[in-house]
């Protein structure tokens, strides 16, 4: 949480000099800035340990006793505010603005909330399971999308989406130019998966590989799209062209390694 909204918090709660001394400090001490044991900014002095801390999304006080670091009241205090929250001084509580957070009983007055499901209502559980089942049916007959590439009389099928689909294309290619019956089948919609559709494909074919830039997350839809009929390989994360996090998997390594299961 940077710039103007972190600037407006502090505002709030430590006043225009405040606020601007606080983030002055940031430049030298991160995002954590000293405060004495009310949780008053201290304008740099640490020897309450006290903090006001802040990251990407939240602001937070945090009170810690060290040394002779205790509050009036006694008590060890740790405090949660968000950027919407407004400080009450004469309460010493944080309010949030909005009421239906889940921000614990102590900055709520004491309040405790509860939130159900609608399907708990009567009577709504299974007509809601019915209209879901009926619209993933639709889903499945109406949105299922792919792409077949050289498919017709392939003999070794490549299966892939996304990047590697592009590669695969230029192996198929490349396979292509040498004779060899190579075919891309391409999911276009992970989900609903293509089954019907890939497994119609394969029916010729002798040779399944999925390339996949991962550990073979689609194998086993392409298995249960083949039931089990053939052996399914996989080129994917491992061969990659270098072990770094670029690494990249080539046409050249997909052809050689579909090669040798040939």
């Amino acid at each position: 949480m940077t710039g103007d909204k972190l600037y407006y918090w502090l505002e709030k709660k430590f006043g225009q000099t405040g606020a601007a001394k606080i983030l002055s400090q940031a430049g030298y001490v991160g995002n954590r800035v000293p405060l004495d044991a009310k949780g008053n900014y201290t304008g740099g002095a640490a020897a309450h340990y006290n903090y006001v801390v802040w990251d990407d999304k939240d602001v937070e006080i945090q009170y810690h006793t060290a040394f002779n670091a205790v509050p009036e009241d006694g008590t060890t205090k740790r405090g949660l505010a968000g950027i919407n929250d407004v400080y009450d001084a004469s309460e010493d509580k944080w309010h949030s603005e909005k009421d239906w957070a889940l921000r614990g009983k102590g900055l709520k007055g004491g309040r405790r909330d509860a939130f159900s499901t609608m399907l708990l209502k009567p009577g709504f559980y299974l007509p809601y399971m019915t209209r879901m089942r009926e619209k993933y049916r639709k889903i499945e007959d109406n949105e299922i999308r792919y792409e077949s590439v050289c498919g017709d009389d392939a003999q070794v099928l490549l299966i892939a989406y996304g990047s590697t689909a592009r590669i695969s294309l230029e192996a198929v290619s490349s396979a292509r130019t040498k004779g060899l019956k190579w075919g891309l089948f391409r999911p276009i919609t992970l989900w609903p998966f293509p089954h019907a559709q890939l497994r119609k494909a394969a029916e010729a074919c002798k040779t399944i590989v999925v390339v996949e830039d991962s550990m073979g997350q689609m194998i086993e839809d392409v298995r249960l799209a083949v039931r089990d009929q053939m052996s399914v390989h996989l080129v994917g994360t491992l061969s990659r062209h270098n072990p770094g996090s670029g690494g990249m998997i080539f046409p050249e390594r997909v052809y050689e390694e579909v090669s040798q299961w040939l």
